[in-house]
């Protein structure tokens, strides 16, 4: 199972690698895209959250490599699905899992924009990882609300287009750790911030910054259809 499906990313890789004389890889961008729009992107990250357990503290770190694919349904709103690899590692309690799959997606809604040229955005994203050390196995589930303002500059669809966001992330997590004490996240409430760089009217580049409920940093290079 973990042999298939580290073919189909590769061989996913290799088929956008192709596509690149005209695109790099390719992402989602922080405004819903419009109706019958695409991307796709690819995404390195590193996160740390802080997680607990009756008063007992520890923390919970991963790298992860994402490919997230969305699709634009029209009204302000689309969808997205996540499959990528991620590790797990407690920093005091002797757990340093492998790397294995991740599958994930979301919904976005955004409103008529603003005068300004400004957004404000809901996303909604659920995401499951499950990472081993020996006979040990951690499940984590996360689920996530986003609230985030998202502005415009530049000439839409030129090179220097830009989108930053910025805005407030809630989020439950848990973590399923096999028969001993589970953790869940110690902190709920956290912030956003980043965007979106066009090097070409479809090849974009996206930063983001995660503080507080987890402290991580995402790149992206991504495509828009």
């Amino acid at each position: 199972m973990r042999k298939l499906f580290i073919a189909t990313i590769c061989v996913t890789a290799v088929i956008f690698a192709a596509g690149s004389a005209v695109a790099a890889m390719s992402g989602g961008l922080a405004s819903p895209l419009a109706s019958g729009a695409a991307s796709l992107s690819a995404t390195l990250a590193y996160g740390e959250r802080s997680v607990e357990h009756g008063g007992n503290y520890d923390e919970a770190r991963s790298k992860r490599l994402l490919f997230k694919g969305m699709f634009g349904i029209g009204n302000g709103m689309d969808v997205y699905a996540i499959l990528g690899l991620t590790d797990l590692e407690y920093r005091d309690s002797g757990f340093k899992g492998s790397l294995d799959e991740m599958i994930g997606g979301g919904v976005r809604f955004s409103p008529t924009p603003f005068a300004n040229r400004t957004r404000f955005v809901l996303d909604l994203q659920s995401e499951y990882f499950k990472s081993e050390d020996g006979g040990r196995e951690v499940k984590q589930i996360g689920h996530h609300l986003t609230a985030y303002m998202v502005g415009e500059f530049g000439a839409a669809g030129r090179v220097g287009y830009f989108y930053p966001f910025a805005g407030l992330r809630l989020s439950y997590v848990d973590y399923d750790n096999g028969g001993t004490s589970d953790y869940e996240g110690a902190d709920n409430f956290g912030l956003i911030a980043g965007g979106d760089f066009f090097a070409n009217p479809n090849v974009f580049f996206t930063t983001e910054f995660h503080l507080f409920n987890e402290n991580a940093f995402y790149f992206t290079a991504g495509y828009r259809f």
